[in-house]
């Protein structure tokens, strides 16, 4: 689901709970550096290296939980502007006020 290069937008940013380290800042959009398998207390997710924040785990660099972002969807808005008209049913026409 996730790749190095997708931008992501943080949905958590909860202090990481052995060290307190807060981050992240909800709502940020953030790019992916490179990922890891998390430890397996970690129940198999895995972690993001970012590239705008310096990973701040000194003992195991293991990256933000997966579970703290979602991927940002692009719009392309090109495709979106040619299919607005091809909808069925009724034309709605502007009325002079």
């Amino acid at each position: 689901m996730f790749k190095v290069g997708d931008e992501v937008v943080c949905v958590d940013d909860s202090p990481w709970r052995s060290t307190g380290t807060k981050s992240l800042q909800k709502g940020k959009v953030y790019t992916i550096r490179d990922s890891d398998n998390l430890p397996p207390d970690h129940n198999g997710d895995i972690g993001f290296h970012l590239v705008e924040v310096e990973t701040p785990f000194t003992q195991q660099n293991v990256g933000w939980s997966s579970f703290r972002f979602r991927k940002v969807q692009k719009r392309d808005l090109a495709a979106w502007l040619a299919t607005e008209n091809t909808v069925e049913g009724p034309v709605r026409k502007k009325v002079k006020a």
